[in-house]
Parts: C-alpha cells; sequence; structure tokens
C-alpha cells in the first residue's frame, strides 16, 4: 500500500493566485489580434481620407531649343549652349466627392467596430481569468487541507485497520471498508491536484504563454 509520501511525490510548494500578473493577459494572441484589427481599420481610414483630398503635382523640365524662336514679336536664334528651365504645377479634385465620403465613412464605422470588439473581449478575457484564479486558489485550499489532514487520516486509517484486522479486532469486511475509504481520500486528493494543475494551465494559456 502506498505512503503518504508516495501520493505526495516531490510536489511541496504550491503556487498561490496572487502570484500571477493580470497584467499579462495583454499578450494573449486573440486580444493582440483585436488591437491589431483597429490599425487595420484605422490605416484604412486613413488611405480613403488621403484619396479624397486634392492631388497637388509639380514638375520641374530643363531643355534645349536650338533654332529662331519668336519672342514678344522679335525673332531671336537660340544655339546649344541656351537651356531653358521651368517648373509646372497642378492641382487635381475628385470630380465626384459622394463615394470617397461615404468610404471614409465605411472606414471610421469599422474602427469603431475593431475597438468595441476589442474592448469586449478584453473584458471576457479578463472575467475568465478572474474565475481562473478564482479556481486556483479553491483547489489549492483543496490541497492543504488534504496534506495537512486528510492523507495523513488515510494513513492512519490503513495502519489501523491493519493491525485490528491482525489482532482479530475487526473481520475481512470492515478492513476492506476502512481500506476503501483510505484510498477514496487518496483518490480525492490526486483530482485535486489534477484540478490544481488544470487551473495553472487555463491560466498559462490565457495569459498567451501556452
Amino acid at each position: 500500500m502506498p505512503t503518504l509520501s508516495d501520493v505526495q511525490g516531490s510536489l511541496e510548494n504550491l503556487i498561490a493566485a496572487s502570484e500571477f500578473d493580470s497584467t499579462t493577459i495583454n499578450q494573449n494572441p486573440s486580444l493582440a489580434y483585436t488591437r491589431q484589427q483597429i490599425d487595420v481599420t484605422n490605416w484604412q481610414r486613413k488611405v480613403e481620407a488621403a484619396r479624397a483630398m486634392p492631388d497637388l503635382r509639380v514638375g520641374y523640365f530643363n531643355q534645349t531649343l536650338i533654332g529662331t524662336q519668336n519672342i514678344n514679336g522679335q525673332d531671336q536664334y537660340f544655339g546649344s549652349d541656351k537651356r531653358f528651365q521651368g517648373f509646372q504645377i497642378g492641382l487635381s479634385l475628385p470630380l465626384w466627392f459622394a463615394p470617397h465620403t461615404a468610404r471614409i465613412k465605411a472606414a471610421s464605422i469599422a474602427t469603431e467596430v475593431a475597438k468595441k470588439q476589442n474592448e469586449s473581449f478584453q473584458l471576457n478575457l479578463t472575467q475568465q481569468y478572474n474565475q481562473a484564479l478564482q479556481e486556483l486558489s479553491k483547489n489549492k485550499n483543496s490541497l492543504s487541507y488534504y496534506r495537512g489532514s486528510a492523507l495523513k487520516t488515510a494513513d492512519l486509517l490503513i495502519t489501523q485497520s491493519r493491525l485490528a484486522f491482525k489482532s482479530g479486532e475487526v473481520d475481512h469486511t470492515v478492513l476492506l471498508l476502512n481500506l476503501k475509504q483510505a484510498l477514496a481520500i487518496r483518490e480525492g486528493y490526486l483530482i485535486a491536484l489534477q484540478q490544481y494543475y488544470q487551473s495553472i494551465i487555463i491560466i498559462d494559456y490565457l495569459n498567451g504563454k501556452i
């Protein structure tokens, strides 16, 4: 029959809920994705707004005109050593603003929707995280109970039942009932241990660590 130390194994230190940093949920990949969607829709809005703005175009030219040119009513000859320079400035305006305005408005609405989705997801994630911390605290208390008294009671019950059976104080049926009760306590401990580590796994998942 396994002893108390066999059941407990080498697991001595339990992690408390207070040891977890709630700000680490910001590393959750799904939460990061919702934040990214805000940036994407905001960028789309800026692109549509830029398309609706007037398009200013500036050009520069530098060329040579060889031959006779009429300048202010007088013919002048220009050779290859004479170069002409200048600038060209143009302004283009959208002929119809309605499509641009509609796309800008749609992009702005998409940004607001993305923000609301991010807020909703973060709130839901925080609630799940707090619930996981509560479960961790409950499971830790349960393990402390088993390690503090229940497992010792189970070992004592096994030892005393065996001695009583050997001395003839109890029959085989009572011995089996006592052993079954002790094993049920140890099984409860293992279930509590499983639930405790399951809580840690859930917390690490919400934190984006796994």
